[in-house]
């Protein structure tokens, strides 16, 4: 993940990109070295970045430990993540200066990537795109959470992912289709609607992005 990430640093331009990772104090392994070594790299390298690698919030879902119902878990769990997610977008809006017009995040979750694969989806439909996402794999595609078509369908499980005709002659022919909603193991979305420097990802009705 880490070396990959460095190649795609390398062909962005260090002056062009800022890195904010969450780790939250929950890895087992030596996930937390990995990202100490890497903010070393980052700083030497002189790259705007912010690690959270410690316990900064905690999962809501521990506290009843299996006395909750599996709808319950999944509220909570959205809970969570948006929370983290917020948590990364902080570093954004503490940088007076950017161009909030010209400038995309892009949202890694816990993947298996090669960095070409991320400047291909940047490049999605000549970059003109609100938010684009890859697909999740792991034999299928599994990640369908959020995976919505136009039609108001979850995408399937396997090729080609969706039931709409004019959708898959375009996955035939390797190019984009539009959905609904996506997220996935990764996703690229246009900056423009954080510039008030306020809005949030919602786990409630209030705000939303």
């Amino acid at each position: 993940f880490i070396e990959e990430m460095k190649k795609l640093i390398n062909y962005l331009g260090k002056e062009n990109v800022i890195i904010s990772i969450v780790e939250n104090g929950d890895s087992e392994d030596k996930t937390r070295d990995y990202l100490i070594e890497f903010k070393s790299y980052l700083d030497k390298n002189k790259i705007i970045n912010k690690f959270y690698l410690r316990k900064e919030i905690e999962d809501p879902r521990k506290k009843y430990l299996s006395k909750i119902s599996e709808l319950l878990k999944d509220k909570l769990r959205i809970q969570f993540y948006s929370l983290l997610r917020n948590k990364c977008l902080k570093l954004i809006y503490e940088i007076p200066n950017i161009n909030f017009d010209n400038t995309r995040i892009i949202f890694f979750n816990d993947i298996y990537y090669k960095y070409e694969d991320i400047i291909n989806l940047l490049s999605t439909n000549k970059e003109d795109y609100d938010a684009v996402c890859a697909l999740d794999f792991s034999e299928h595609f599994y990640d369908r959470w959020v995976s919505i078509d136009l039609d108001g369908n979850s995408l399937l499980m396997n090729f080609p992912f969706i039931t709409n005709k004019e959708a898959q002659d375009l996955i035939l022919n390797h190019k984009p289709f539009r959905v609904f909603s996506c997220w996935n193991g990764v996703t690229v979305f246009t900056a423009s609607p954080l510039k008030n420097r306020t809005l949030q990802f919602r786990y409630q009705k209030k705000k939303k992005i």
